[in-house]
């Protein structure tokens, strides 16, 4: 009888001991997920500001001609650039597996980046016989190539959970870029050479900052950075090819409404629009940090078959980054207006009924950012190619409804629905990692 007690009572003992201890490192895994978001939700804002900044100083110290020169090298050379860049940051950050190493994505982005400045310099020549144009349009791309090359660095640091590194980064980019763009615009007084500058001054960063901080942090893991085969290139393309698709697909969506209310109302409807719009850019900055600083956790309790985790840490995510959205959404109602007026002149204060409509859709596009993630993180990579086309789908048809009646307001709501389309779409993608449907097997239940 006392030796059963006693061993009762010791059974009883050491599940409490491991349940203290699952808990302890579920607090501790929560404090570190809180951790990163605030590094990296201090790195994209202050990114964002240094980027806003480069358009004041761009505006300021060039003429508006130079300033639609800019713009258009972002519109050509910004898709080429980003299709390549096949979101290779998200698929290394979650690849909880080591399916590739940080070599193989490392050389994997070298070359299609080599291929994508080939692309733009084709397609400015072909097209901008003007020389000032062409070299704008180039420099812009190379701007954009080295942003993604050091996307791939931030990969492999958000898949360490070394987001502190990721922040001291994107600060370091964001003010050398700045500096290099005034030198070379005040210097020189070429739009051109301010390019250039903000180029060598990113390339430089790279070289002295990010790369070294990567190859140590690859030899602190064990992995090498051998040139892969022209096999495992070839299954590295197969697996991020969709995501480079659906990169364009989302621009496409943002940029579709802007298209048919410039035909329908104007460019000076455009413009206001573009103004309340710019608010959800600016709030999404947040929303991206929770999402960026969530995909790794979300991939590790995927590849463990986690599930409660896994829906655990997506959930908390989608409702930190929705709550942005419904702040949005309090603040337009009783403060929009005058915002609008104090900020950017009276002249948008009428926008102050589509800026409550657009943080509407600042919820559902906030909340499918973690989604998008899990997606990811749960290798759900060719599905997401019907999606977001259903997206675009709906975007253009509501776009083409809703603006010519409504105009502004209009651009809003196909908004709206595109964004409730890709919320929905994401969650039933994701019923089996979240548990929501069919839950996975678990590895040796019975």
């Amino acid at each position: 009888m006392s030796r059963t007690k006693s061993a009762s009572f010791s059974g009883s003992g050491a599940v409490a001991n491991g349940s203290t201890e699952q808990r302890g490192k579920a607090d501790a895994e929560r404090r570190a997920l809180r951790q990163n978001i605030r590094w990296l939700s201090v790195g994209n804002v202050l990114y964002s500001l240094s980027q806003a900044a480069i358009l004041i100083a761009l505006a300021n110290l060039t003429s508006p001609e130079d300033v639609g020169e800019y713009t258009l090298g972002l519109a050509v050379a910004g898709p080429i650039v980003l299709f390549a860049e096949f979101r290779v940051r998200e698929t290394l950050a979650t690849d909880a597996n080591r399916s590739f190493g940080f070599g193989d994505y490392l050389w994997f982005s070298l070359a299609s980046v080599v291929i994508a400045m080939a692309v733009v310099c084709a397609v400015a020549v072909s097209f901008y016989s003007f020389a000032g144009v062409l070299w704008v349009v180039v420099l812009v791309g190379l701007v954009k190539a080295v942003e993604s090359l050091v996307n791939v660095v931030y990969g492999l640091q958000q898949r360490e959970q070394r987001m502190k590194s990721v922040a001291t980064s994107m600060i370091a980019r964001g003010l050398s870029g700045l500096a290099g763009l005034a030198v070379g615009l005040v210097v020189f007084g070429e739009l051109q050479a301010g390019l250039f500058c903000w180029f060598l001054a990113w390339l430089a960063a790279l070289l002295v900052l990010d790369l070294p901080r990567a190859i140590g942090l690859v030899r602190d893991v064990g992995e090498t950075l051998t040139k892969p085969d022209s096999h495992t290139l070839r299954q590295l393309l197969v697996t991020v090819f969709p995501l480079g698709v659906t990169s364009i697909v989302i621009s496409l969506t943002a940029t579709i409404p802007r298209v048919v209310l410039e035909r329908s109302a104007g460019l000076e409807e455009l413009g206001v629009f573009g103004v309340v719009a710019y608010s959800v850019v600016a709030v999404s900055t947040l929303a991206r940090a929770i999402s960026q600083a969530s995909a790794p956790a979300m991939a590790q309790c995927y590849t463990r078959n986690d599930t409660s985790g896994f829906r655990s840490i997506a959930l908390r995510s989608v409702g930190s980054t929705a709550g942005l959205g419904i702040f949005g959404v309090f603040f337009s109602l009783f403060a929009g207006e005058t915002a609008l007026s104090l900020t950017f002149g009276e002249e948008y204060r009428s926008g102050a009924n589509t800026l409550t409509l657009v943080m509407v859709y600042g919820v559902l596009l906030f909340a499918s950012m973690p989604l998008t993630q899990a997606m990811v993180a749960s290798r759900q990579m060719y599905s997401q190619i019907p999606l977001f086309a259903a997206v675009l789908a709906t975007a253009t048809v509501a776009s083409v409804l809703t603006i010519p009646r409504y105009g502004i307001e209009g651009a809003a709501f196909a908004l709206i629905a595109a964004g409730a389309v890709r919320l929905v779409g994401s969650l039933l993608l994701l019923r089996g990692p979240l548990g929501l449907g069919q839950p996975r097997q678990i590895v040796g239940s019975a």
